[in-house]
């Protein structure tokens, strides 16, 4: 993901500089490594808003790392543009904070909408509780589904528990 984020930026800031830049400046990219690291990216989050030659943000590429640095950006009035992170909270941050992709509600309910009129009306969802996105778009989901009719089997599929296996997640989902 992170490759594709830099091919497109790169590509951005090459059109740009061709057809004669901003107020007759090109753009420069500077780029860094976040580690998809929320408390890593705090920190150097604080060290690109002191930095006055750095005037916006494009990144990160999860909601949890969007959102540990989205305080800084908006309180130093720096712009922060995220194209992959998708957590609800991160629409409403500030000001200054943007994402390009819908948010989970909106994805869920299409995706809720499919799968009901497919004839899936009781889903199951396996997620990563340490993820804010996935946490996100798992509540949405059942909401969603209830919306439409259909149902979200009660099950304990963890992805980020030390004990979860996917045969015992399938053997609850069958039960």
């Amino acid at each position: 993901i992170s490759q594709e984020m830099l091919r497109g930026a790169a590509h951005a800031q090459d059109q740009l500089n061709q057809k004669g830049c901003i107020n007759g400046r090109g753009v420069q990219l500077t780029i860094v490594d976040y580690r998809n690291d929320p408390t890593y990216a705090q920190d150097l989050a604080k060290t690109l808003a002191n930095d006055e030659a750095i005037l916006a943000v494009i990144g990160h590429n999860t909601s949890d790392v969007s959102l540990a640095a989205a305080t800084t950006y908006q309180e130093a009035g720096l712009v922060m543009m995220s194209p992959t992170s998708t957590a609800n909270n991160l629409s409403n941050f500030g000001t200054h904070i943007f994402r390009t992709l819908p948010s989970a509600q909106a994805m869920t309910q299409q995706l809720a909408t499919q799968a009901v009129n497919a004839g899936s009306n009781s889903m199951a969802i396996c997620y990563d509780s340490q993820a804010t996105a996935a946490v996100t778009f798992k509540e949405e989901f059942a909401v969603a589904m209830a919306q439409m009719g259909g149902r979200v089997v009660p099950t304990i599929c963890d992805l980020s528990s030390p004990s979860f296996t996917a045969q015992d997640a399938m053997d609850q989902v069958v039960a």
